[in-house]
């Protein structure tokens, strides 16, 4: 059984570093509590935190895992099937409108990803550890574990939930705020919009989502790629 934990909240991108344990176990053994305040007068709700989704606030959630590991969680509910869902994940022209690097992926377990063209982090490589077309991905990516779930809702309808695993919990505020970055550009391309990519609305976006994932009690203090 496994019990969402969550905080929400906007990213610059991502930095990461550790070994990574079996991905479909450690998805089957997720279990997320609480960090921080937890919001009242709701047993439902009880143990959780939350950021305020308001249109232009952040939308994260932070959690910690059975395991241990600290990740930071997003959901977004978009008007498309779930196969045209999934070529934003894998597809590596669609990946370039809004991930932070630009990913050459041999989608098989253990297949090797390039991730290259991040202004604020140098080339390398990762490791796919779980695929299931169209419905889930996972890659080591530094030393985070990335996660993408999608969930077909309908005809034309689909759930997209990603998950950072992160390698720091003090990244928790740095990545998330990248990752809201990164997901308004996929929100324009999935509707058919243009938009400036992750890397186009300068560091004054990414701080000022930061500061908001930082004042609802985001674990941070990592340092931040390109601004150091």
């Amino acid at each position: 059984m496994r019990r969402d934990v969550r905080r929400r909240a906007r990213p610059l991108v991502p930095a990461r570093t550790s070994p990574l344990p079996d991905p479909a176990q450690a998805r089957a053994s997720e279990k997320p509590r609480a960090w921080g305040r937890p919001r009242t007068g709701n047993p439902l709700t009880e143990g959780l935190i939350t950021v305020s989704d308001e249109d232009g606030a952040p939308t994260g959630t932070y959690l910690t895992l059975d395991d241990g590991r600290p990740a930071v969680r997003f959901g977004r509910v978009h008007d498309r099937a779930v196969e045209d869902v999934w070529r934003f994940v894998t597809d590596p022209g669609e990946l370039a409108r809004w991930f932070p690097s630009r990913a050459e992926i041999d989608p098989r377990p253990g297949g090797t990803i390039t991730f290259s063209g991040d202004p604020n982090m140098p080339e390398s490589t990762g490791r796919v550890l779980a695929v299931d077309p169209p419905r889930h991905l996972s890659f080591a990516w530094g030393g985070d574990e990335l996660r993408f779930d999608l969930e077909a809702l309908g005809p034309g309808r689909t759930r997209f939930t990603l998950t950072d695993v992160l390698a720091a919990a003090d990244t928790a505020a740095r990545n998330a705020a990248g990752w809201e970055v990164c997901l308004t550009a996929l929100d324009a391309a999935v509707r058919g919009r243009t938009s400036t990519g992750p890397h186009g609305g300068g560091r004054a976006v990414w701080k000022e989502i930061y500061d908001a994932y930082v004042a609802a009690g985001f674990p941070s203090g990592a340092s931040v790629p390109g601004a150091d």
